[in-house]
């Protein structure tokens, strides 16, 4: 997994930076992001990426831990065009990974 690979390189990051990081950026890229209990017991609800009046809007399980949440992050940012925006190297890497 690409967030293993880089903590396994840089292990002076961990998952708590690497979520913060990927957190900013994503905010950077003009995407709301939103952590909400996704816990139903009738329908299954899954943490992604959605546009909400026009705004993309990342909603994630806010019950997941920090290595969960920075792999739906990168997943769901491989989706959308970082080519115009600055991203920490480590941050980029993890997007493009996420997208293969």
């Amino acid at each position: 997994m690409a967030a293993e690979r880089i903590t396994r390189r840089q292990t002076d990051i961990d998952y708590e930076t690497l979520l913060v990081n990927i957190e900013e950026a994503a905010r950077t890229m003009g995407v709301d992001l939103r952590y909400e209990n996704l816990a139903d017991d009738d329908v299954n609800i899954g943490s992604g990426l959605c546009h909400i009046y026009s705004q993309p809007s990342l909603i994630i399980d806010k019950r997941l831990d920090p290595k969960r949440k920075l792999f739906i992050i990168a997943k769901e940012l491989s989706k959308i065009d970082t080519d115009s925006v600055y991203l920490p190297p480590v941050i980029r890497e993890l997007i493009e990974s996420a997208h293969k």
